[in-house]
């Protein structure tokens, strides 16, 4: 009975808006850098470089993270139940999608040498 409690005045309370626009607020940030991770990547793909599918899957990743986060944190800042839920299922499943396909792409950057050029070890 106290979890409900909890959960309803963690719901309810008119402070909860300045932790939930902190986070919207850190998604927002993350929307930017992947932005601009997702950027890097294709002007390296655009040159054909090594590494750049990664990069931007890098990228893709972190912006698919940055809406999650905004969406959580707008919709328990305005009382949006299914952003809220919108935003965890996308958020985990993009997650777990983007980590497999991340996991492939560092493989064949390590193996085209560009880990060993950024000072990495894959």
């Amino acid at each position: 009975m106290a979890n409900s409690q909890a959960m309803d005045e963690l719901w309810t309370s008119p402070l909860r808006v300045y932790p939930a626009m902190l986070l919207a607020a850190f998604g927002g940030w993350l929307l930017i850098s992947g932005c601009l991770l997702a950027a890097r990547g294709l002007r390296r793909a655009g040159r054909q470089l090594p590494g750049a599918n990664w990069q931007l899957m890098r990228g893709i990743r972190r912006l698919t993270q940055a809406l999650a986060l905004v969406a959580i944190g707008l919709g328990w800042a305005f009382h949006w139940p299914v952003a809220i839920v919108a935003g965890l299922v996308f958020g985990f499943e993009e997650l777990i999608e983007t980590s497999i396909a991340a996991a492939a792409l560092r493989e064949e950057a390590a193996r085209d040498g560009f880990l060993e050029a950024q000072g990495r070890h894959g």
